[in-house]
């Protein structure tokens, strides 16, 4: 059980300790603090028996939040230990937060359409986090990893978060740099997130781009794929301002949807042939107004 102390309840003000109530919804323990500033952060306990609470819902009232590292209920110490679905979704207003060193996974939509948030650092606690935490976050230019942190990292100051043992950049920003020892690049790893990316440089050592990497990146016209990808996941550059192409002859699959909705795509070159009779057109290049068949050339 953890230890109750003073110092761990910090508040977006004067660090003081929050007012709390626990209530149970739907046979589940929730712990509501209302912090002095008027920030209200629900917690939902994860487990009772080691004092275990993630953040499951929170409203801020002012642009910088700082998690508390534990809440204390009725006498008993819980240790924040994780980030919930959607906890900051819609925090508009949101520009910094600063995670604890207890947390250890960050999960889905975690702060989703935070329009405000610059900057984010990881802890070196993490041990798991989801490839849309930033979704919709249009502002954040500078991602840090921990150095201390043994499951991911943004080496080479790439203001992205890779998956260490695997090398695949799972999350990106509109500053991120890919450095050249990424493998691969994730699903939806830039999606919706990215809306300033104009252009970024894949390296040679990339070997496939995932499902919606670049899905909804608005801005982004241009893009030079490696000869050393071999496939293109499925709506891989959706939405996207691309107005050509190149495919090296390297790719051998291309997902259904991977340049859906590319109003801007005129011209398109494969250079792998064999691709000219497995490419489904219609999924491929789905309602891309501006790019006629007889543009897309295959081999040269």
């Amino acid at each position: 059980m953890a230890i109750a102390l003073m110092a761990s309840f910090v508040s977006c003000s004067n660090g003081q300790a929050p007012k709390v109530k626990e209530t149970v919804e739907d046979g589940q323990k929730a712990i509501k603090a209302t912090f002095d500033d008027g920030m209200e952060m629900t917690f939902q306990v994860s487990n009772d028996a080691t004092g275990e609470v993630k953040v499951q819902n929170c409203r801020p009232t002012s642009e910088h939040v700082i998690i508390p590292s534990q809440i204390t209920s009725k006498g008993v110490a819980y240790k924040t230990t994780s980030i919930g679905r959607g906890a900051f979704e819609d925090c508009t207003s949101l520009t910094s937060i600063t995670i604890p060193n207890s947390v250890t996974s960050i999960g889905e939509y975690a702060f989703h359409n935070c329009t405000s948030l610059t900057s984010i650092i990881i802890p070196n606690s993490v041990t798991s986090i989801y490839w849309s935490v930033f979704s919709g976050c249009s502002r954040l230019t500078k991602i840090v990893v921990a150095e201390e942190n043994k499951n991911y990292d943004s080496r080479d100051n790439c203001n992205a978060i890779i998956e260490t043992a695997s090398n695949k950049l799972i999350v990106g920003c509109s500053n991120t740099k890919i450095p050249n020892s990424v493998i691969s690049i994730g699903t939806g790893a830039f999606a919706g997130g990215c809306e300033s990316l104009v252009s970024i440089v894949i390296p040679n050592s990339v070997t496939s781009i995932g499902a919606g990497a670049f899905s909804d990146c608005k801005s982004l016209t241009s893009i030079t794929i490696p000869n050393s990808v071999t496939s293109i996941g499925e709506y891989a550059f959706s939405s996207t301002a691309l107005t050509s192409i190149t495919i090296p002859n390297s790719v051998t699959s291309i997902g259904n949807g991977a340049f859906w909705l590319c109003n801007n795509l005129t011209f398109v070159n494969i250079q792998n042939t064999k691709l000219s009779s497995s490419l489904d057109y219609n999924s491929v290049f789905k309602d891309c107004k501006k790019l006629k068949p007889s543009n897309v050339k295959y081999g040269f």
